[in-house]
């Protein structure tokens, strides 16, 4: 089979096991260009999303999308409408937005054309956001530094955040 590896240059390459071939699919200093001397880019979170497109947070500097049709490489940053570039994890719900964890400003849902924003404000246990996963019922749980946060993005507006601490019996609040 075949898997994705990121890299503290902050490369993404696509390993073939059949052939024992590594072939790199995201190069952020092409993306970034002069700004690429701004500091190292390592990969936090490697995604590769239903219509095969990779994404991949680096770093301070966003989220680089490789476009799989296109083959091109292009950055979702603060430029361009996320609430802040240092991008922890990355999931995707069953109709194919991409949800991006920060580190300090909740979570994105981004649709293709537009950020959506989650955090503390709304109800979130906390802004930093380690993990996402998302479970059968289709509930969204979100692994913070101060606990679990679970909501039902489908039913958002009749719906709320659910949170679990250390006092509803978690072993830590660092998840």
């Amino acid at each position: 089979g075949n898997f994705l590896i990121g890299t503290s240059s902050g490369n993404v390459s696509r390993y073939n096991s059949e052939t024992g071939v590594f072939t790199s699919i995201i190069e952020p200093r092409e993306v970034l260009g002069a700004s690429a001397n701004a500091g190292p880019v390592y990969v936090f979170a490697v995604h590769e999303d239903q219509k095969g497109n990779v994404w991949a947070s680096g770093s301070e500097h966003g989220v680089f999308k490789f476009n799989k049709a296109t083959g091109k490489t292009n950055l979702l940053s603060t430029g361009n409408g996320l609430s802040m570039n240092k991008v922890k994890c990355i999931a995707e719900d069953r109709e194919g937005n991409i949800l991006l964890g920060t580190a300090g400003e909740g979570f994105e849902v981004y649709s293709g054309e537009k950020f959506i924003s989650y955090s503390k404000e709304n109800g979130m246990v906390n802004n930093q956001v380690w993990t996402i996963c998302q479970d059968l019922s289709g509930k969204f749980w979100f692994g913070t530094s101060d606990g679990i946060s679970v909501i039902d993005l489908k039913k958002e507006r009749e719906s709320s955040f659910t949170n679990y601490t250390t006092q509803d019996g978690l072993s830590s609040n660092d998840v």
